[in-house]
């Protein structure tokens, strides 16, 4: 290419605007806004094409791709409004819990109490390996997880034991909830049975399987009041993401006040209509 204007980086002539790229641009009905629009234009479609940040910051000749991408990319793409995130507030109190073992089958029934015992998600359930359960210290081991703080030890409660036992009936290693239709081999949802058990439990629709985690969370934190540890059994690495599975009920604050309220003063132990 023969000496001439640089602009922003790209080398070229006079003659290759007038006499290439013009007159591509003319007969396409384009019209001509400068070489900044051109290079924004080129950088936006080579990343809607999935080319690499760094790929296109050489071809603009960028010093760095964070420049690339807030000048020329970032800056372009069009403003969402996200729709404000709803917080699950329903847990499972034992009335509900209850009506839904009552009806429900097998394997949802199991992979219900072990997310009401140990907080653990459903995805995460339902790759539970025999090998990774240390019986003698009634703990499972979660090795999966996408973040370091989800590859945890959750606690086996004493009604878990005796159903992974059944479960387990001797085995020493493989998926505990197998499935041969599967291609990963284990269980991949229990979704439809807790759908039919919800409705025969005569449940309303917004109970989803998920408020078991809701309910361990809320359970064990009114219990101890260790945040901390409950955090660290839940695999979250963010307080403020456990807070969001506190549903505490009103009952410990009506306790409190009833306790600080004097039981026998006289002035309070009739009412009186003026």
């Amino acid at each position: 290419m023969r000496s001439g204007w640089k602009v922003c980086g790209i080398g070229v002539t006079c003659n290759v605007l007038n006499r290439t790229i013009l007159p591509v641009l003319r007969k396409a009905g384009i019209e001509w806004h400068g070489w900044h629009a051109f290079r924004r234009g080129l950088a936006t479609n080579l990343y809607r094409l999935g080319v690499a940040d760094k790929t296109i910051q050489a071809i603009l000749r960028h010093a760095n791709v964070g420049t690339t991408m807030n000048i020329y990319v970032i800056g372009l793409a069009p403003k969402i409004k996200l729709l404000r995130e709803t917080v699950r507030e329903q847990t499972i109190d034992p009335d509900t819990e209850a009506k839904l073992l009552a009806v429900a089958k097998q394997p949802m029934k199991d992979v219900l109490v072990i997310i009401q015992d140990t907080g653990m998600r459903p995805e995460e359930v339902f790759r539970i390996r025999i090998e990774n359960i240390e019986w003698t210290r009634k703990v499972i081991f979660n090795p999966h997880g996408k973040t370091r703080a989800s590859r945890r030890n959750v606690p086996i409660s004493e009604r878990m034991f005796d159903r992974l036992m059944f479960r387990c009936a001797g085995k020493q290693d493989g998926w505990l909830f197998p499935s041969p239709r599967a291609a990963d081999g284990h269980l991949t949802t229990v979704a439809k049975q807790f759908r039919e058990a919800r409705r025969k439990a005569g449940l309303p629709e917004s109970l989803v399987l998920y408020c078991a985690r809701h309910t361990f969370a809320t359970t064990a934190y009114e219990a101890t009041g260790n945040l901390a540890m409950i955090m660290k059994v839940m695999g979250h690495t963010d307080v403020r993401t456990s807070m969001c599975y506190q549903h505490p009920a009103v009952d410990s604050i009506r306790d409190a006040i009833d306790q600080r309220n004097p039981r026998h003063n006289s002035r309070h132990s009739e009412l009186r209509v003026q």
